[in-house]
């Protein structure tokens, strides 16, 4: 059974997870930039490298404010949300 800690910092990065697609849905790329900067930051106190690397991907992607994104973004969102939900199934099975 995990323990509080573990669910505290799951439940944590399902929530930044759901704040950036909820930015993302209304076109606020600023919003998702600040939350995928938060989900990296999160993911390095966390120790979760894989996390990590996608929230750094999308943020390389997206690229600075005032910047179009490259092209792919969307699929970085995804890679991203992908990775947190594996960390979330093996988080939740040690």
């Amino acid at each position: 059974m995990p323990d509080h800690d573990t669910h505290s910092s799951l439940a944590t990065l399902l929530e930044e997870g759901q704040a950036l697609r909820d930015a993302l849905l209304v076109g606020d790329l600023t919003e998702v930039r600040f939350r995928a900067l938060i989900l990296a930051a999160h993911a390095i106190l966390l120790d979760l490298p894989t996390v990590n690397e996608a929230s750094g991907a999308l943020v390389r992607t997206l690229g600075v404010e005032g910047v179009t994104p490259e092209p792919g973004y969307a699929e970085a969102v995804f890679a991203l949300s992908d990775a947190i939900d594996e960390e979330c199934r093996r988080q939740g099975n040690s």
